[in-house]
């Protein structure tokens, strides 16, 4: 059982790390330009699923979870 755990925290450690590479990336492309993090998301995600995040996240501060 641990060793699945410990197979999903790697999975999703790998994910960020990934992640955060790109982002590193494309920022240091933008250095002088301002930087859109809806653009950025848009590139990593569909924008249905990037408008359907931020309602969410607009919901929940709205309710003061």
């Amino acid at each position: 059982m641990e060793n699945k755990f410990e197979n999903i925290v790697n999975a999703k450690i790998n994910q960020i790390e990934w992640e955060l590479n790109n982002l590193k990336g494309w920022l240091s492309a933008k250095k002088n330009n301002p930087v859109s993090l809806r653009g950025m998301a848009k590139i990593l995600v569909s924008e249905e699923k990037l408008e359907k995040s931020i309602e969410e996240a607009k919901n929940s501060l709205a309710k003061g979870v």
